[in-house]
């Protein structure tokens, strides 16, 4: 029988220890009905479900905005680039080949004092 203890209880061969206020299952009815009569426990109730309805209006709707055909300024693209090339600076990489001067020798930091 599901139970909620009112004081702390303590039956190492049934139940074991239950605190105040939390549910323990007792397995012999006897026990159960003694720990009732002396108002050690109650019986637990089942959980209360409570439901809540909301009624859902889906917001107005109306008709969508027709597609409008804008004419463009400047239909025909420009046959030459903007102005304004550029000139980018040489890429700094090593020629192929060529061996890289900063790394670091041996392991650092490992058996190290």
């Amino acid at each position: 029988m599901r139970l909620i203890a009112h004081r702390q209880l303590h039956n190492p061969g049934l139940y074991g220890t239950v605190a105040e206020g939390h549910d323990f299952d007792c397995p012999d009815e006897d026990v159960a009905g003694q720990l009732i009569q002396s108002g050690l426990a109650r019986k637990a109730e089942p959980p209360k479900i409570l439901y809540e309805t909301k009624v859902m209006t889906p917001p107005e709707v109306g008709p969508a905005v027709p597609f409008r055909d804008v004419p463009v300024p400047d239909a025909k693209p420009s046959g030459v680039a903007a102005a304004g090339g550029q000139v980018l600076p040489e890429p700094n990489v090593p020629e192929p080949g060529a061996a890289d001067r900063g790394r670091r020798r041996g392991r650092f930091g490992i058996g190290k004092k």
